[in-house]
């Protein structure tokens, strides 16, 4: 897993970043976060078997401000 200054890299970036990467940083467990990504909570992506989850929704769980993007 990248370290959580990765993952904040890759959000400022306006990077998708991989669900269970996401989840983990969140302090959630995998299957639960899978399971608010299905009842729709979690806004994901699907590509192929792999969920993404986008920037702006991963520094709203993040607790990042929601503006934090690299110009």
């Amino acid at each position: 897993m990248p370290s959580i200054e990765v993952i904040r890299k890759r959000l400022t970036d306006g990077l998708n970043v991989k669900a269970a990467d996401v989840a983990k940083l969140s302090g959630m467990s995998p299957a639960a976060f899978y399971k608010a990504i299905e009842r729709g909570e979690v806004e994901a992506v699907k590509i192929g078997r792999t969920r993404l989850i986008p920037p702006h929704e991963g520094r709203r769980i993040l607790g990042m401000k929601p503006d934090a993007i690299a110009a």
